[in-house]
């Protein structure tokens, strides 16, 4: 067992380093607004003779060097939830391929994991199954609903 102060200290460690990736997320996801006499590019309407547009190329959509890749979800598993189609599933299973094919750096988990009651055996026999995938990127949010 370890001494309070070391658990203490660990936490305040986990709980900066989830608060700096997030405000390292917000920074980098906001664009720079247009100013407000010049209408932006996606509210100009779209010419008569204007050419099909293409998709974006791959270089479009990369995130730029040095980009933070978060993905967060909160109150993610309902009670006695298993079912791989339920929308928890379906959720889980997203998450867990984005951190299978490493394009994510890290998963917050906002607030609450597993309803009604939080049992050891329900995480491992409902949570688990469906969101089990996202642990090697996971850090836990704790925080009042």
């Amino acid at each position: 067992m370890q001494s309070a102060p070391f658990r203490r200290r660990s936490f305040r460690i986990v709980a900066t380093s989830a608060a700096a990736l997030l405000v390292l997320s917000l920074a980098g996801c906001t664009p720079t607004p247009e100013p407000p006499d010049q209408p932006s590019p996606t509210t100009q309407a779209p010419s008569a003779t204007a050419p099909a547009s293409s998709p974006p190329s791959a270089t479009e959509s990369e995130p730029p060097a040095g980009a933070v890749r978060i993905a967060a979800v909160g109150d993610m598993n309902g009670p006695k939830t298993s079912k791989r189609s339920s929308p928890s599933g379906r959720n889980g299973a997203a998450i867990t391929q984005l951190v299978q094919d490493d394009e994510i750096d890290a998963f917050l988990g906002l607030g609450d994991f597993q309803y009604d009651t939080a049992y050891c055996a329900d995480y491992v026999k409902y949570w688990t199954k469906l969101w089990g995938g996202t642990m090697p990127k996971l850090y836990w949010v704790s925080a009042p609903n």
